[in-house]
């Protein structure tokens, strides 16, 4: 069953995402003819990077910032260096379509691909060694001293060596048959006991793994399986996690928004709240995306609601990227929008990629990054 997820396009997340309890499929909000104008939109640069199979990806592919160079990932198997104005510095084949944003450092830089192998690159991006690990990760890997940490749709967490790609470790928990294309994005938290590697799951579970061992450290359940269906039982916890004063905040699909103690596991703050998007922290809010799109705000001290903007339901819409006074987010059809981070009012949106995209905004300068569908990226402003 588990090979069910390699069918599973992720176009169809939209489709999971909107089963609520009561089965009712609803339809994606249209937006009116004229958008909301009331701030500009500016594309400052762009670039055709002539991926002609952009379309037909697995995952999200999105470009990584790195001493202000970009480097975008293609599905056709390339990397491009873009420099700040843009400009194409250098562009590589890895020889398979690549499956996740690139990781970078200085003199390092890791892959992962369609066909589960890790690629590791010294900073001319000669090939280093390969590793292969026979499963798809749709998350960037995440470096820590000489290791290199990566988790795949199987539900495995895995640790190689920095030097040889040598497999350290791995760890791995019951999966359900079904579940959304993708995982989430490890992260590393410091702890009293040592550093930890915290990710969710897709059976409801977020746990921390002990990077030097690859032991569980502890696991908290997110969300719990209920329902009759494969797809009502859905219990991902996709999402990027947040660090506020020291705790982790995550989001789980049919789950909560929780805060959690990463020293021992156990949870501070418990607010229902389904979504398979990261949330984004700004002085006294948070911001988060919920399952059908709804754009919603929470006093950070009590979780209590300031606001919900209900504009682009079911639309897809990405994690939202704080940028100065606004909120910006992407949705599936390639739009940009742009919400007063203070009340949610809608104040602009312009069509950054004709055919779509399913990635997300990425800060960049004074602005976001989005790469689209159409295989362009842009540079995005607003003054």
């Amino acid at each position: 069953m588990k090979v069910l997820q390699l069918f599973i396009a992720v176009g169809f997340v939209a489709l999971f995402a909107s089963c609520s309890s009561s089965s009712i499929k609803e339809q994606a909000a249209v937006l009116p003819e004229t958008l909301p104008s009331e701030v500009d939109v500016e594309v400052q640069w762009w670039q055709v990077l002539g991926d002609e199979t952009a379309d037909d990806r697995f995952g999200k592919l999105a470009p990584t910032v790195f001493n202000n160079h970009v480097f975008v990932p293609l599905a056709n198997g390339e990397i491009v260096e873009l420099n700040e104005q843009g400009k194409e510095l250098k562009r590589i084949n890895v020889g398979v379509p690549i499956s996740a944003p690139i990781a970078m450092s200085e003199d390092f830089s890791i892959a992962l691909d369609l066909k589960g192998n890790v690629s590791a690159f010294d900073k001319e991006f000669s090939l280093l060694w390969k590793t292969p690990l026979k499963a798809i990760a749709t998350r960037s890997a995440v470096f820590s001293g000489d290791r290199v940490f990566i988790q795949t749709i199987d539900g495995r967490v895995t640790a190689l060596e920095r030097l040889t790609g040598r497999l350290l470790w791995s760890y791995q928990d019951a999966e359900p048959s079904l579940t959304l294309t993708g995982t989430a994005q490890p992260i590393l938290v410091p702890t009293a006991q040592g550093e930890i590697l915290a990710t969710g799951l897709a059976n409801g579970k977020f746990i921390a793994i002990e990077t030097l061992t690859g032991n569980l450290a502890w696991e908290y359940r997110i969300a719990k399986a209920s329902g009759k269906t494969e797809m009502s039982r859905l219990v991902d916890v996709d999402s990027t996690v947040a660090i506020i004063d020291g705790l982790i905040v995550v989001t789980g699909y049919q789950g909560g928004l929780v805060i959690i103690n990463p020293e021992n596991g156990q949870m501070i703050a418990n607010k229902p709240f389904s979504s398979y998007r990261g949330v984004a922290i700004d002085g006294p809010l948070v911001f988060g995306v919920l399952d059908n799109s709804h754009i919603v705000a929470l006093e950070t001290n009590t979780l209590a609601e300031a606001w919900v903007n209900h504009d682009f339901e079911y639309r897809q819409v990405s994690e939202v990227v704080v940028l100065g006074q606004y909120l910006v987010m992407s949705d599936i059809e390639g739009y940009l929008h742009v919400l007063d981070k203070k009340t949610g009012q809608w104040l602009g949106s312009r069509h950054i990629d004709w055919q779509g995209s399913n990635s997300f905004p990425v800060r960049f300068n004074d602005g976001v990054l989005l790469q689209g569908y159409s295989s362009r990226i842009k540079y995005v402003t607003i003054p």
